[in-house]
């Protein structure tokens, strides 16, 4: 009997075992037919029918489990060891540098002229610059909310698409495609500026011109080309750019100190207020409202780099962590720098100079060490100075071109577009492209043309945002928000950015205002070209066979080219 039943136990266990090794094997067989297709999707010279808009979310049942949002765990046969394909992510000190660097790019260095120019009064002007600093801090908080909420890439074209849907998420990146690289062009100038200004008698000669725009075009091309070799080499090249501009900064301060130390602080004529004569009272104070609106526009855009950082969301370390406490220590640390900056250019510095120069920080240098010294220094700290910048065009070269990889993923761009590099998941087409449109706004475009752009397109975009945050808040409240902040904080940011946009229609004069429509209606003509191009390519209801061939044929043809896979194949080899 003890036998029978011994026997009866042995016979079902070895079934147990024939099932498992069945199940085992069907999955290796499953495995082996995935890895089949994705080679033979790599190697075929049709269509490109393996694109997938979302990768995050892809699973495959069997021995390829999804371990998280960035990396995929692969289990070689029942017992093989376990392997992981991660790309590269930031952790807090990371994220620090990139928001740091990010929102500190050229604008203390290139527009503290234009507000003082408008405001004619250094107390004026430093009041403004701590304002929209407060303003700044209420802007992160709001997108701290939206980014721990939605931690995916892609950034406000993500908020923008969940708020109001996908054709202002695609207007967003329409605007985006055209107007970053007109960004980056404009960083690229002034760092030239700032290298070829010591060395000429006169910036604005054809000469000098020409040097200044083809040194920015070489600015953008070595960038570019750091930042498709390799994120390792590219993060490693941003946190020393950043230190730099750290130590630059500290010097500027730490040297105007000095000077007003020994020169007396407040004896410039930048902090004497302007008598206004009383029959002209109410006339002055119009005009004074309308140039103090346009001051508060040109600080607006040096805070502008913040939301640039949830653009690689799904690519930062714990971002319930890392996003709040990096960006609570960045932004203060850029106000703090930004006043005292400010301050030290206008203890050092009399008007007429700071409004006629282009390169002020060198301006600022060379009145504070003896002339003996500056024929040195003349060399070394514009060339301190241009690389801090460099830093800022790296970092939004890294960032900006996950727009396009988000919008391919989406189906709303062209298929070649979510093609990654092989092995660091890079989107080196989304980088080549953006740089040879940066290259053409350095080549045509002018530095205060390139930053009035921006701040129209880029600071009409976050009113957007704010309000669909607004808007999901009432329509959508039980979405799980980790981080919750009181609603009033969007509601005053929206109030005050709206404020900004329409106070200068029954501020400005005649003159002001038609330079504020051509720029303002330039920008918003250039983004609504792209709701015929959203209706006729991206939700076309017939079908154009020619425009599908080449679609397939250009994605075959650049994978092949630049050994290039989808973000799919990139977690799978």
């Amino acid at each position: 009997m003890d036998k029978s039943k011994r026997r009866s136990s042995n016979t079902s266990g070895n079934d147990t075992e024939t099932i498992v090794q069945k199940e085992c094997l069907l999955s290796v067989s499953k495995t082996c037919a995935i890895n089949k297709d994705l080679f033979a999707a790599c190697n075929s010279t049709s269509e490109v029918s393996s694109i997938a808009p979302t990768i995050s979310s892809t699973t495959f049942s069997g021995s390829i489990n999804s371990s998280s949002k960035n990396s995929l765990e692969i289990k070689n046969g029942t017992n093989g060891p376990k392997t992981k394909k991660k790309v590269h992510e930031f952790d807090l000190f990371a994220v620090v540098l990139l928001v740091f660097c990010a929102i500190s790019g050229s604008g203390v260095l290139a527009t503290p002229q234009f507000v003082y120019s408008y405001t004619g009064n250094a107390a004026v002007s430093l009041l403004i610059w701590s304002g929209y600093g407060i303003m700044a801090l209420l802007g992160a908080l709001c997108y701290i909310e939206l980014g721990i909420t939605f931690p995916v890439g892609g950034g406000e074209y993500m908020y923008l698409n969940e708020a109001f849907g996908a054709l202002p998420a695609f207007l967003y990146q329409w605007g985006s495609f055209i107007f970053v690289p007109a960004v980056n062009s404009e960083l690229g100038l002034v760092a030239s500026q700032y290298l070829v200004a010591p060395h000429v008698d006169d910036i604005h000669c054809p000469s000098s011109q020409r040097a200044t725009r083809l040194l920015a075009v070489s600015f953008i091309l070595i960038l570019s080309y750091i930042n498709c070799v390799d994120p390792k080499i590219t993060e490693r090249f941003n946190k020393g750019l950043t230190i730099c501009k750290l130590g630059i900064m500290g010097s500027m301060i730490f040297c105007g100190v000095n000077f007003a130390v020994n020169q007396g602080l407040l004896t410039n004529e930048n902090f004497a207020i302007r008598p206004q004569p009383d029959p002209q009272v109410i006339e002055l104070r119009e005009y004074d409202v309308a140039k103090i609106v346009r001051a508060v526009y040109q600080v607006g855009y040096t805070y502008h780099g913040l939301s640039h950082l949830y653009l690689l969301v799904e690519n930062v370390e714990n971002p319930q962590r890392c996003l709040p406490r990096g960006v609570a220590i960045a932004v203060p640390l850029v106000i703090i720098m930004y006043l005292s900056v400010n301050f030290m250019y206008f203890v050092t510095l009399d008007k007429a100079t700071i409004l006629s120069t282009q390169a002020i920080a060198n301006e600022m240098f060379k009145k504070v060490f003896p002339s003996e010294n500056w024929i040195i220094l003349s060399w070394v700290l514009p060339t301190i100075i241009a690389i801090s910048v460099v830093g800022t065009i790296s970092v939004r070269i890294l960032m900006c071109s996950r727009i396009n990889l988000v919008g391919a993923r989406n189906k709303q761009c062209p298929k070649f577009l979510s093609l990654v590099d092989r092995k660091h998941s890079t989107p080196i087409l989304s980088i080549i492209l953006q740089a040879l449109l940066a290259i053409l706004w350095a080549l045509f475009g002018s530095v205060r043309l390139n930053i009035g752009l921006s701040i129209y397109t880029e600071g009409g975009f976050t009113l957007a945002v704010m309000y669909g945050l607004i808007y999901m808040r009432i329509t959508r409240p039980l979405i799980p928000r980790p981080l919750k902040i009181p609603l009033f904080v969007p509601i005053v940011y929206a109030l005050v950015l709206t404020s900004l946009h329409v106070s200068p229609f029954f501020t400005l004069d005649a003159a002001a205002l038609y330079e504020r429509f051509t720029l303002m209606g330039g920008a918003v003509a250039v983004i609504l070209t792209g709701v015929p191009v959203y209706f006729i390519l991206v939700r076309r209801k017939t079908n154009y066979g020619w425009l599908s061939r080449l679609n397939n044929d250009s994605t075959v043809f650049l994978q092949k080219t630049f050994n290039l896979v989808t973000e799919e194949q990139f977690h799978q080899d």
